[in-house]
């Protein structure tokens, strides 16, 4: 039944992934990742209660599942419930890592809520050193210096990231 939820989701499919999606939940009630599909369905069919009924219930069956927490933040945040949504993001933050971590980062500054930025990025001054570029900025200013690392190993004469990009716009991407 998941198999089938996941294929018709993923053809847009949203009102047939549901019903697949409820269907591998009435089998296993224990597996969370049905629920947290489930919810994901339901969100992109308007469904925002049934939504968050079964975000919650992913939560209670997996509290280390940081996707849990991204549905039902969601699902607040589509209820309007903007400040229970950065609660639970905030919470799933600090489960989260890889592109789970982004998403969360995400929802939750869609929400209205900042992350704070590494005390590091206020003081930049100098040319970053690429190697240590995962403390010292954040996501989105990170893909942009590795690719600055990568053209660097292709080049004899590498230039600090600021020149690099014109005059010094990653500065900008930390504001």
């Amino acid at each position: 039944a998941r198999a089938l939820g996941s294929k018709a989701f993923s053809a847009g499919q949203f009102v047939d992934a549901c019903i697949h999606y409820e269907r591998a939940c009435a089998l296993e009630p224990e597996a969370h990742l049905h629920f947290s599909n489930l919810a994901a369905a339901r969100l992109k069919c308007g469904r925002l209660r049934p939504a968050l009924e079964a975000a919650r219930e992913c939560m209670r069956l997996a509290p280390r599942f940081a996707k849990g927490y991204l549905r039902c933040g969601q699902a607040l945040k589509a209820l309007g419930d903007r400040d229970a949504a950065a609660d639970v993001l905030k919470q799933g933050l600090q489960r989260a890592e890889g592109a789970v971590y982004q998403a969360i980062a995400q929802a939750l500054a869609d929400c209205g809520e900042r992350q704070s930025k590494p005390a590091e990025t206020k003081a930049i001054k100098q040319p970053l050193d690429p190697r240590n570029i995962e403390s010292v900025l954040n996501a989105r200013a990170a893909p942009i210096v590795k690719a600055q690392e990568e053209a660097m190993t292709m080049s004899s004469a590498p230039r600090p990231v600021g020149l690099s990009l014109g005059n010094g716009h990653i500065f900008d991407i930390l504001q």
